[in-house]
Formats: structure tokens, C-alpha cells, sequence
């Protein structure tokens, strides 16, 4: 019996990764039977003569979207234009992030086509204060690529973001090797094409990195309280104020207010945060 990771999934089989080999599997009978699921990333026991997965091992975490297990951080990337930059859709899934306790930061992409120059020293002044790490790339010109490899090294990271903001390319920047394809951004629709259909672990710097399929919107499936406790910026100063259920709106002694007020969380990040705290209500009252 041997021990491996899954790295893809198609059609019921399964792609399992062994000291540099790849191995085609599939479930014996009675994981079938009993209806397990089996999730890129899992790591599993593989009889190698027999090609079949024997035993799923336990999992120290299972992300939802992407559909992934046993990852170490979330890579959200977004583009400053085609499609257009959102503060909204990161925060959302920063707080997906934390609410799953796996480490995450920002990649922006389309340096090359995006010439607002305020607009950039926006976006990393307002990362910068709400403690998350940004990294600012050209797929096409390779700005940002080199010194952004250091924090895939010996880690398992997947990539997450809209489709058409560059995950893709960013890959075969990094490692020409992978040919992954590539989407088109459609500016009739504005939004890009899914071009990646499944989630596949690809082997970089003794880890792995996560290609995952784009989407054009994202719901949280998370309460008011835990957005209020999970949402980032927020996150930093929740366990400081009066109530421990706090959700920073209207309660008095509220610590998220307070540093509002002194200018230490900016103001779109609180809107941001007000905006996804309602959409929760919403969804609930639904």
C-alpha cells in the first residue's frame, strides 16, 4: 500500500501523486458504496498494482469554492482591469478565508494595462492597514513574477478569483512548462470566459499550487455574526469591544467604530463590511 496526494479528478478517475510519479486510480467498491467524497488534495492509500484508492486519510481543512482539501493558504486573484478591480469581491473572499482559518493574500493582476496610478497606491494603502499582503504582477511584461515565488515554496496554495482576472497565465508565468489554457475577457458580457474546468494541483517548489475554475459572482453562506467576527480589518479588533456579539453597527463601546473614527480602518472597508453584513440579513429573512 502506498501513500499519495490527488492532484485532479476526471470522469471518475483519479490522478494521484507519488514521489514524482502520477498514478491513475479509482475508488474500490466500498468507497463508492458508501458514498465517499474525494476532493483534490486529499491524501489517500493506493494499492499500485491494483490502481485503486483504499482508504481516504483525515483532512486538516475542506474548502468549499474552490473545492479543494488540505490547503495551507488562499491566493485571491484579482485584476485591475478586464475585469475591473473590486474591493467587494476580495473582502468576500478574505473573510471566506479567515472564516476557514487558512492563511491568504492578495494577488493583482494586469499591471501592464492599468495606468491609474492612484488607483494602485489606493488599493495597497488600504490592504496595508488591515494587515493583509499584496502583491502587484504583469503576467505579460513579468513584473512581480520572481519575487512572487517565495511564498508558494513548500506550501500547498490554492488560486481563487473571478474568471478572466489572469490565474491562468499567471501559472505559465511562473513555470512555462504547465501550458495551462487561457481564457478570453469578453467586454460585451464584462466578465472573462471559464476556460479551467476542474481543480488540478500542480507541483511547485516542494508544494503544490491549486489552478481552480473562475466564477463571476460569490455568495458567503455564513450569519451576520460570523462576518462581523471573520470579515478582514474587522477581524483585528472584534475581541475588543463591550459584546462579545457585536456586529459594529449600532452596539455602543464598539472597538471597530472606535478605530473608524481614529482613521486606522478605512472607510470603504467598513462600508464594504456594513454592504455584506446586510446582504447576510437578506439571505436569512429569504
Amino acid at each position: 500500500m502506498m501513500k499519495g496526494r490527488i492532484v485532479a479528478s476526471i470522469c471518475g478517475r483519479f490522478s494521484v501523486y507519488h514521489n514524482g510519479q502520477i498514478f491513475s486510480v479509482v475508488p474500490r467498491g466500498i468507497l463508492r458504496k458508501d458514498n465517499d467524497r474525494l476532493l483534490v488534495g486529499d491524501f489517500v492509500e493506493f494499492d499500485q498494482s491494483m490502481l485503486t484508492i483504499d482508504r481516504v486519510l483525515s483532512r486538516k481543512n475542506e474548502i468549499i469554492r474552490p473545492r479543494i482539501a488540505n490547503i495551507d493558504q488562499i491566493l485571491v486573484v484579482s485584476s485591475l482591469k478586464e475585469p475591473n478591480f473590486s474591493f467587494d469581491l476580495i473582502f468576500k473572499y478574505l473573510t471566506f478565508a479567515n472564516f476557514n482559518h487558512v492563511h491568504s493574500e492578495v494577488i493583482i493582476t494586469k499591471t501592464d494595462i492599468a495606468k491609474e496610478i492612484d488607483k494602485i497606491v489606493q488599493i495597497a494603502d488600504v490592504f496595508a492597514k488591515i494587515g493583509v499582503k499584496i502583491h502587484f504582477i504583469s503576467n505579460k511584461t513579468k513584473e512581480g513574477i520572481e519575487e512572487i515565488k517565495d511564498i508558494f515554496a513548500n506550501k500547498v496554495s490554492a488560486l481563487a478569483g473571478q474568471s478572466g482576472v489572469g490565474k491562468s497565465s499567471f501559472l505559465n508565468a511562473i513555470d512555462p512548462s504547465y501550458k495551462r489554457e487561457i481564457g478570453e475577457y469578453s467586454k460585451a458580457l464584462g466578465r472573462g470566459k471559464h476556460q479551467t474546468k476542474e481543480t488540478i494541483l500542480l507541483p511547485f517548489s516542494n508544494g503544490f499550487i491549486a489552478d481552480t475554475p473562475g466564477f463571476s459572482s460569490l455568495e458567503l453562506n455564513m450569519s451576520k455574526e460570523e462576518i462581523a467576527q471573520y470579515f478582514p480589518g474587522i477581524k483585528n479588533h472584534f475581541t475588543r469591544c463591550a459584546f462579545s456579539n457585536c456586529l459594529h453597527i449600532s452596539e455602543p463601546n464598539c472597538k471597530v467604530k472606535e478605530v473608524l473614527e481614529l482613521e486606522k480602518l478605512p472607510r470603504l472597508v467598513y462600508d464594504s463590511y456594513v454592504k455584506l453584513s446586510n446582504e447576510a440579513l437578506m439571505l436569512y429573512r429569504r
